[in-house]
């Protein structure tokens, strides 16, 4: 008997997870969801009463009395089988979108992050740099002996601004190096030169 009750529920299947997941389910049409999610069982219903009256049965699966295909008990024992399949795949269907939709705001909080990371960069790069050198300016006007230092540090920050910190991973070590120069220059600028 299964063999003949499988077209409706791939009918009810098909149609549930192209028309009424896609259409209406995930479109938030739940009254329109769910008086179509009524009308295909009900559909299903009939192609498989349809397909049991009409197709060809082996003898091993002949019912005692072959009017009763149509009868209520069975009409609501089979709605409930095509729902419990359909239910399942539907469920299935929106587990996924959920899944890539997650995976989709992931990839784009990422990228929004990265984004205004570069962005941050851009607009602090220029504004320290151009303060860091006018501060060396003034320790080579004074002949300070911190002047090559403070060029070095100078240095090394744009090395690691311009090619360190594109890497993936970038050492715990390296960054407090990076960290320490950057205090230094920031104390260089703002007149802590002698202290």
């Amino acid at each position: 008997m299964q063999g003949l009750e499988l077209p409706g529920k791939l009918l009810a299947v098909y149609l549930h997870l192209w028309v009424m997941v896609e259409g209406f389910l995930f479109r938030r049409r739940f009254v329109q969801y769910l008086i179509g999610l009524v009308l295909i069982l009900l559909l299903a219903n009939v192609v498989q009463a349809v397909g049991m009256q009409f197709l060809p049965v082996p003898p091993f699966m002949k019912m005692p009395h072959q009017a009763q295909v149509f009868s209520l008990t069975r009409s609501l024992q089979y709605i409930f089988t095509c729902l419990a399949v359909v239910g399942f795949t539907g469920a299935l269907a929106v587990l996924q979108r959920y899944y890539e939709e997650y995976n989709r705001r992931q990839e784009v909080e990422k990228q929004h992050i990265v984004t205004e990371l570069q962005l941050l960069k851009a607009q602090i790069h220029p504004h320290f740099f151009f303060n860091t050198l006018n501060s060396l300016y003034g320790l080579a006007m004074e002949k300070s002996e911190q002047t090559p230092g403070m060029i070095l540090r100078l240095s090394e920050l744009m090395n690691f601004v311009l090619y360190e910190a594109k890497a993936k991973d970038v050492p715990l070590l390296r960054e407090i190096e990076i960290i320490e120069d950057y205090i230094a220059l920031e104390k260089c600028a703002h007149g802590e030169r002698g202290k």
